[in-house]
Parts: structure tokens; C-alpha cells; sequence
């Protein structure tokens, strides 16, 4: 009988080096650099594995996390306009 594996422990079925993170999100409206995905893993939670020497992390957290970011900085460039008309 197979036992379930809890979602916080089962691991991604895509997993992409930060490199190849940085060039998938090349040409998007938030561009981040390579210094800044590596930022997200943390604040993310996001599931890192390091494969000879190379960090690889989950296709989908990864596409969550650039949303949120990008969303983040959509409001706050939305806030700074509302304060630059008052």
C-alpha cells in the first residue's frame, strides 16, 4: 500500500537550475536577475535542490513567486503614482 506523501514534503516534477530560471524569465515585464531568484527561495519557501553544485528549484513555485513579485511591484508603482498626483 502506498503511503500519501504530504504536500509540504513532496518534491517538484520540474526542477530548473537558476540559470535556466533567469532565462525563462527573460523578456517578461519584471525581468529579475539571476542575485534575485535566489532572493525569492527564502522569502518564497521555495524547494531548492543542488545537483553537482548547481541549485535547481520548482518550475511552479517559481512562476508563483514571479507573479507575486510582480504584482507587489505593480502596486507599489501604483501607490507612487496616487501619491505624485496629490
Amino acid at each position: 500500500m502506498a503511503v500519501p506523501i504530504p504536500e509540504s514534503l513532496a518534491v517538484p516534477s520540474v526542477l530548473v537550475s537558476i540559470d535556466e530560471a533567469h532565462g525563462l524569465l527573460r523578456g517578461t515585464p519584471y525581468e529579475p536577475s539571476k542575485s534575485t531568484i535566489r532572493r525569492w527561495i527564502p522569502r518564497h519557501g521555495m524547494f531548492v535542490r543542488r545537483i553537482d553544485g548547481c541549485d535547481y528549484v520548482g518550475m511552479d513555485e517559481l512562476v508563483t513567486a514571479h507573479r507575486e513579485e510582480t504584482a507587489a511591484r505593480l502596486r507599489a508603482a501604483a501607490r507612487k503614482r496616487e501619491r505624485s498626483k496629490s
